[in-house]
């Protein structure tokens, strides 16, 4: 199973970015891939929009909330720390 992608690689901004870049990258995709905007497009193009537009509002209910946002930088620094090499015994750590 994959990792699941980066909230801030969905809306196209940096990680540093101000809630104000946050809410301008969300309403841009949010207009670009919206299902209304595709009602007349073969099914394929409807489908990959709705998907699309599922990942935006994703990335958008957690970082479009300070809260949510803290928590997930938060999560997101300890997914990046590799395990140490060794145990506080002094033995190698199998997770490394």
């Amino acid at each position: 199973m994959s990792d699941p992608p980066d909230l801030y690689d969905v809306l196209g901004v940096p990680p540093d970015a101000p809630g104000d870049d946050l809410r301008r990258a969300y309403l841009g995709l949010a207009r670009r891939d919206h299902p209304d905007r595709h009602t007349d497009a073969p099914e394929a193009t409807r489908a990959a929009a709705e998907a699309r537009m599922r990942r935006v509002n994703q990335a958008w209910a957690i970082l479009g909330d300070p809260v949510r946002r803290a928590r997930y930088d938060a999560d997101r620094v300890s997914r990046s720390t590799p395990p140490p090499r060794w145990r506080p015994d002094g033995g190698p750590n199998p997770e490394f």
